[in-house]
């Protein structure tokens, strides 16, 4: 199973030795609670598993989150009233997370956060490494 990421140039996340020992870690609790958010009812896309995964652009085998593909269109680029619109949709699967229980990380509100789904007119909340529960 191989994968080739698209990297931006001079994007370099997380590649020093401290980061790879702590990323399984890192990714195992991601995964948890993605997880645990979907099979409560809340829109996140549907974690698949844990794998290593080959980079060749560091010629390494590095651990990822293997999720359902949502196809989103992106954010940024809407106008700012369906910006709005899309904030609202994702404050509610916000609030429905922590009515079971979750409790948002303070990174969580960005647009990098959530995906949006055009044809299902559905946020999709990502990025649950500062998450906690109750």
């Amino acid at each position: 199973f191989k994968v080739t990421p698209k990297v931006k140039e001079g994007f370099v996340f997380g590649l020093d030795d401290e980061i790879k020992r702590k990323l399984p870690f890192f990714l195992e609790r991601e995964f948890i609670l993605g997880s645990r958010l979907y099979n409560s009812g809340v829109s996140v896309p549907k974690h698949w598993g844990l794998f290593l995964v080959y980079d060749s652009t560091f010629g390494e085998y590095l651990p990822a989150i293997i999720m359902e593909r949502i196809k989103n269109v992106s954010i940024k680029n809407l106008r700012v009233s369906e910006q709005e619109y899309l904030g609202a949709l994702r404050d509610l699967e916000m609030e429905k997370a922590e009515s079971k229980g979750f409790i948002p990380g303070d990174d969580s509100e960005g647009f990098g956060n959530y995906l949006y789904s055009k044809k299902e007119d559905k946020v999709y909340l990502i990025d649950f490494m500062f998450w906690g529960v109750r």
